[in-house]
C-alpha cells in the first residue's frame, strides 16, 4: 500500500516528525517508525527533485 498526507503549514528549517498509526480491523494498534522532514529552504523546493516517482 501507499500513502501520502499533505502538510500544508510546514516552514522553512523546522524539523518536523511523522509517524502512520494502523488500526486493524480487529481494534489492534500498531504505530510505525518516527521519521522526520526538514525544509531547508522554500524557494529551492522543486517538483523535479522528487523524480522519479516514488522517491
Amino acid at each position: 500500500m501507499s500513502y501520502s498526507f499533505v502538510d500544508s503549514k510546514v516552514k522553512a528549517n523546522v524539523e518536523y516528525y511523522y509517524r502512520l498509526k494502523q488500526i486493524d480491523f480487529d481494534g489492534r494498534t500498531e504505530m510505525s517508525d518516527i521519521r522526520s522532514a526538514k525544509m531547508i529552504d522554500e524557494s529551492a523546493m522543486t517538483i523535479g527533485e522528487f523524480y522519479p516517482n516514488p522517491v
